[in-house]
């Protein structure tokens, strides 16, 4: 069997492409890239982002749903480690703030 046609569990986070600041994740054997609030989502083959119309989105349903999940739990990782992190919430915005970051 080969590990690639076969994959064990049908979907699977692939990390954020540093070139396009998409999420990479894997539904099945398509490859799909999005933005972090999922509202542009591509299929990802030989590296050429090709748009998902809103028809398939419709239609298969679970593709929205699958990527939604993924990027929330990134994102919730993230929010848990800044939670760990010695530095308070009020410093840290108000850096971001100095820096010209925040709204």
């Amino acid at each position: 069997m080969n590990a690639q046609a076969y994959p064990d569990k049908f979907s699977e986070f692939l990390g954020k492409d540093a070139r396009t600041g998409l999420y990479l994740v894997r539904l099945g054997h398509t490859t799909y890239a999005a933005n972090a609030t999922c509202t542009e989502i591509f299929t990802v083959k030989d590296g050429v982002n090709t748009p998902v119309s809103q028809d398939v989105l419709a239609s298969k349903d679970w593709i929205l749903r699958n990527m939604r999940d993924v990027v929330f739990a990134e994102r919730r990782k993230f929010s848990e480690a800044m939670q760990r992190s010695n530095i308070p919430v009020y410093s840290r915005q108000a850096y971001k703030h100095r820096r010209g970051y925040s709204h």
